[in-house]
């Protein structure tokens, strides 16, 4: 083998080497740009959801149910509310009937068209409601059978709720700002885990905030 051989072959090599580094090189600019993207995206998402409040939290009264409402206060206008634990991390608002069994709602809420309070959650440490569920599928504000957009309107009509900065999803209308979120939802019974027509209220001091 001459040495000019020698050297064509090195040189050969050298381009195949030189070719493959840059493909490299722009294969991983590609996955550092898709990366970055996907961040800038992310990044975007979360600001189009973090929206400031149009009312503040202390304002938002679903049946009377208030975000940051002390027990006590709650127990004012709920004589036979009492307090349920699950866990040292878990206490939730259930109502007790004549017989003193646990019931899922009280005359109160049934005259404001709840027909039962799913959740209503308090923070162990302040004793203050943090989230509240309520369902009005057999109620004067809806049944199973009732658009989403009307029994919106007739929530957003009776109780003090938003009128601007509602985001359409499926079967709900959600509301999201930097102190709390309102769900309502209507899935005319529909499915195994079907509600009816329920609202779903979440302060940013509960741990379901930021998993929602």
């Amino acid at each position: 083998v001459s040495v000019g051989q020698l050297l064509r072959q090195g040189f050969g090599l050298f381009l195949m080497y030189d070719a493959a580094c840059k493909y490299l090189q722009a294969a991983f600019k590609g996955i550092e740009m898709k990366i970055a993207l996907f961040a800038l995206l992310t990044v975007l998402s979360s600001t189009a959801w973090s929206q400031s409040c149009e009312l503040p939290a202390a304002q938002i009264k679903v049946a009377n149910i208030g975000l940051g409402q002390s027990f006590t206060q709650f127990k004012q206008g709920h004589p036979s509310a009492a307090k349920s634990s699950f866990g040292k991390d878990a206490v939730h608002i259930e109502f007790k009937n004549r017989q003193g069994h646990s019931d899922s709602t009280d005359t109160v809420l049934e005259k404001q068209g709840v027909t039962s309070a799913m959740h209503i959650a308090l923070n162990p440490q302040t004793d203050r409601i943090v989230s509240y569920a309520l369902n009005f599928s057999e109620g004067p504000l809806a049944d199973f059978n009732t658009p989403l957009d009307t029994f919106k309107q007739r929530l957003q009509q009776r109780f003090n709720l938003p009128k601007q900065g509602w985001k359409k999803q499926d079967n709900s209308y959600v509301y999201r700002c930097t102190d709390y979120i309102i769900d309502i939802q209507q899935d005319h019974g529909d499915g195994r885990q079907a509600l009816g027509a329920s609202v779903l209220v979440i302060s940013k001091d509960s741990d379901m905030f930021n998993d929602y």
